[in-house]
């Protein structure tokens, strides 16, 4: 910009500029222009304005879609309505992995109260005719759940809630994830992966 100033003084286009100097430092950007004594300030600053990048106008199409409806806004408008729009849709998105988040632990707290509980767990579904009926005798017992008690507590989820005998009973998703459980995942690493994921 100031070399553009410089050249349009040079090719006279420019009338009454006396000295200029680049005074820019890593602080900012500073241009000083001394003026003559006979220049008239308000039309060098016009001349400024008019023939270099000191002022520059480009047109906006400021249309916008607002609750489904086209409007014509200002500038503030549409930074408000766009931060609006994003606050919505983040909070959206949190709720939605919260929610999945949340469902996986509910999963994972009766993987837990099954690893807690394995031998019980093993005779009820080896004595069972089927897997419905092994679902439904898992679901009816009440399973004690002192062990998980911390990792309910740190979920906070108002599925689990544990009884004032230290018992829990399973959902229908916590019994069928029982029952697709493979028996490698019933070790000591498996457990150790269960309880780390709850982490």
């Amino acid at each position: 910009m100031v070399e553009r100033i410089a050249d349009l003084v040079k090719e006279k286009k420019i009338e009454g500029i006396g000295d200029l100097r680049d005074e820019s430092d890593r602080d900012g950007y500073r241009v000083v222009i001394e003026l003559k004594r006979e220049a008239v300030p308000d039309v060098v600053l016009n001349q400024l304005y008019r023939f270099t990048p000191l002022q520059t106008n480009f047109p906006a199409n400021m249309l916008a879609l607002d609750s489904g409806r086209p409007q014509t806004m200002t500038l503030k408008d549409l930074l408000t309505i766009f931060v609006a729009f994003r606050e919505q849709v983040v909070t959206r998105r949190t709720k939605f992995l919260l929610g999945k988040a949340r469902d996986r632990a509910h999963i994972l707290v009766g993987l837990a109260i099954a690893v807690a509980n394995i031998d019980e767990m093993i005779r009820v579904i080896r004595t069972s005719p089927d897997p419905n009926t092994a679902r439904d005798t898992l679901m009816s017992r009440d399973w004690p759940a002192r062990d998980v008690e911390a990792m309910i507590t740190l979920i906070d989820d108002p599925r689990h809630r544990i009884n004032d005998d230290g018992t829990l009973r399973l959902s229908m998703e916590q019994a069928r994830a029982i029952l697709d459980l493979r028996l490698q995942r019933l070790t000591a690493l498996g457990r150790d992966e269960i309880s780390d994921e709850l982490d």
